[in-house]
This record gives C-alpha cells, sequence and structure tokens, in this order.
C-alpha cells in the first residue's frame, strides 16, 4: 500500500540520530522508490537534515491542529504522488498524537515505533534530556515511571488514531536487525529493497552515550548547558578524550534491584504488546544481564569522575603546547 504519509517517531533513545543521519545519507535511494523527504521545516528546500522534531514540535507542543494540518496539505500539494517521509522521535512522547486528529481524515499515514526495555530507556533518557537541567536522578526517577517507556499505551492511541494495520512496532535490538543494522531494519518497514541500492552509512555513533559518572558532575549545572537539547559539553568530553568515555558496558545509576523493580513494573504490559506484536518471542525484551552493567558504588564513581577530570586537563594541556 502506498501512503500519503510515513511518520517514524522514534521512540526516543531507540537509535533515531542514526536513522535520521541514514536518510540524509540516501536521499536518492528514498526518492528512487517514491519518498520524498521534507526540510528541517517541513517544506522542500534542499535543506534536508533527515529530522523533523523541532518544526513538529511548533505544533504539537500547543496541540495546533490547524496549523499541523495546514502544513500538511502544502507538503501534500507540491509533493504530488510521492509518499512523504518525516522522522520526529517527539511524536512518540504523550499525547502527541492528538494534533493528528484532521489529518487521518484526509490522509494515509503509517507509523513507525522503534520500542526498547524501558530500564535502558530510563537511564539513556536522563544523560540525554533531564540531567542538563535537574540534579536528583532518584527524585526525576519517580516521575519518569509514570510517562516513560509506557509503550501500549503510545501505540494504542496511534492506532486509535490512523488504524492498527497501520502502525509498524519493532524492537530496538540488534540481534532482530538484518545484519545487526537498524538502518536495513528501517528499509524492511518501508519495503525498499536494500540488496542492490547504494547505501551510503553513518561512519561513526551517532548521539553516543558516556559513562555517567561525568552525568554526576555535571548535573543540573545551567552554566554548562543552557536547555535540555544542549550537547555541546558532550562533543567536547568526545573529541578531547577520543571517545573514551563512550560506554559499551554501561555505568548504571540505576541498582539492581531498581531494575529488576522496572521491569517488573512494565511486565503485564509488555506481556499484552508481545502478544499482539511478537507472538514467537517468549518476552517482549530480552531478560535483563546484569553482567552487561557496571554497579559502582559511590566510591568507585567518585573515583572514577576524578580519573575523568585528570584525563581532560591533561588532554587540554596538549592542545595547548600543540
Amino acid at each position: 500500500m502506498q501512503y500519503d504519509f510515513v511518520l517514524h517517531i522514534g521512540a526516543n533513545k531507540t537509535g533515531s540520530s542514526a536513522v535520521q543521519a541514514f536518510i540524509r545519507s540516501n536521499l536518492a535511494v528514498f526518492n528512487e522508490a517514491g519518498y520524498l523527504v521534507p526540510d528541517s521545516n517541513l517544506g522542500t528546500s534542499d535543506r534536508i537534515t533527515g529530522e523533523h522534531v523541532f518544526a513538529f514540535q511548533k505544533f504539537v507542543v500547543p496541540n495546533d491542529i490547524k496549523g499541523l494540518t495546514t502544513a500538511f496539505d502544502d507538503l501534500k500539494a507540491e509533493v504530488g504522488d510521492k509518499t512523504v517521509l518525516c522522522s520526529a522521535e517527539n511524536l512518540s512522547n504523550p499525547g502527541r498524537f492528538q494534533t493528528f486528529a484532521e489529518i487521518v481524515k484526509k490522509y494515509s499515514i503509517k507509523i513507525i515505533l522503534y520500542i526498547r526495555r524501558q530500564d535502558d530507556l530510563i537511564a539513556s533518557s536522563w544523560q540525554q534530556w533531564p540531567s542538563k537541567v535537574m540534579d536528583d536522578f532518584n527524585g526525576w526517577l519517580v516521575t519518569a515511571l509514570q510517562n516513560t517507556g509506557h509503550w501500549e499505551r503510545t501505540i494504542t492511541n496511534w492506532e486509535n488514531m490512523v488504524g492498527a494495520e497501520n502502525v509498524t512496532v519493532r524492537l530496538f535490538e540488534r540481534e532482530s536487525f538484518p545484519d545487526g543494522n537498524i538502518m536495513l531494519d528501517f528499509m524492511e518497514c518501508l519495503d525498499i529493497p536494500y540488496d542492490d541500492a547504494e547505501l551510503t552509512f553513518p561512519s561513526h555513533d551517532i548521539n553516543p552515550s558516556y559513562s555517567d559518572a561525568i552525568t554526576g558532575l555535571v548535573a543540573g549545572n545551567r552554566s554548562i548547558f543552557k536547555n535540555q537539547h544542549d550537547n555541546e559539553f558532550y562533543k567536547m568530553i568526545g573529541e578531547l578524550t577520543g571517545g573514551a568515555y563512550i560506554e559499551r558496558q554501561k555505568t548504571s545509576l540505576l541498582s539492581e534491584q531498581q531494575r529488576d523493580n522496572i521491569a517488573k513494573f512494565f511486565e503485564v504490559q509488555n506481556e499484552r504488546i508481545r502478544a499482539k506484536y511478537f507472538p514467537d518471542r517468549e518476552t517482549l525484551f530480552k531478560p535483563i544481564d546484569h553482567s552487561k552493567y557496571r554497579y559502582l558504588s559511590a566510591e568507585e564513581i567518585s573515583l572514577e569522575q576524578r580519573k575523568i577530570m585528570m584525563h581532560l586537563i591533561y588532554s587540554l594541556w596538549k592542545q595547548m603546547k600543540a
């Protein structure tokens, strides 16, 4: 089926930045397959970044149904028979579906949503956004559990909006992707053959996660972060240390017990999602493997923070001497 619009709605911290970079680097492939990627303002200029977060933000935050509908009307009038492909992970946030109330009456829309296990989602989200404006992780965690990772609610809301048959749900697990590559998985979601396509892939990690020992040093520091979207500090960390603190084995702000409790908290709704979308799996997500995390004491975190600070100072000294 050919759609008027395909919306990749994330979710947050499920490889959306990598997908957007892939879209940006392969516009000709998508165009050949019948997809038109709008620019960052939902227009048809050549300023195409592959992401549309901020373009949608100005409509969905005030729930400007009329404004977004007009923007879709104008865009569709320009692109004709092509399917418009947008990527905006903020569309998976609570309530964002409501702004599409009039659009779905006029256009066919497909939704693509990636979901991940909630303990990892919550821990990663803390570093990406709230820690830049808040300093109390455990205080924020109480609220996060009520608003983050409720995949069943997100899926149901969008199904009610566009029709269950038009919602594609995928797991953000490397093992479930073709060749372990989320970008190829995304091509499958769009029914685009990729075996013979000349594809360009990002050459480096997009939006990497750093040690949360660093997060603890700077959480809530408004002299470093302008707002929760400011990533300049972490870019500095990456450049000065050569990416030494981009983590494969994650330093966990959550304790083992907290991770297990979060899994238990979401267990019932995750099972309903599994039964509906992934009936061949024993569980929706892989069970927590605690060996993949570094559970550090306060003293161990403090030691790691001192090492990081000395690494930064030494790197700056070397640059000054160069």
